[in-house]
């Protein structure tokens, strides 16, 4: 009879734990990545916000103005609407963020936040490297 059992060497911490936070952020933008492109700039957008708490009026200005200032280039494989988003498209988005856990936001408030940082950090991530 053979077994096998794991063992752990954790001499290096930190680096175990930047392992496994890159891990998990890559995970999230899988996640993120599986919504609507309309539900991902406004995450893109709202990751930019001073803090993980934001207002859906705050973030409906800089959601239109962003689009003013450069549109979104048209995804091939998922073509959606580039126009700017009603205030109303905005909670349907916020709210689906929401119920997939990616936000928080008390019943009947016009503020959300990010469920955890490792969520902001990940629509961060969104947004693609300047030259």
């Amino acid at each position: 009879r053979m077994t096998f059992r794991w063992e752990w060497h954790l001499d290096n911490k930190e680096a175990l734990e930047e392992l496994l936070s890159k891990d998990i952020i890559e995970a999230i933008l899988v996640k993120i990545r599986g919504h609507p492109l309309e539900l991902q700039r406004v995450m893109k957008i709202a990751a930019f916000t001073r803090s993980s708490t934001f207002d859906i009026r705050h973030l409906y200005t800089l959601y239109n103005r962003v689009f003013e200032k450069s549109p979104p280039i048209e995804d091939k494989e998922k073509p959606e609407t580039t126009a700017k988003l009603e205030l109303g498209e905005l909670q349907q988005y916020l709210d689906e963020a929401v119920a997939d856990g990616l936000l928080l936001n008390l019943a009947g408030s016009c503020v959300y936040s990010f469920a955890h940082d490792r969520i902001q950090q990940a629509s961060y991530a969104l947004v693609p490297a300047g030259p």
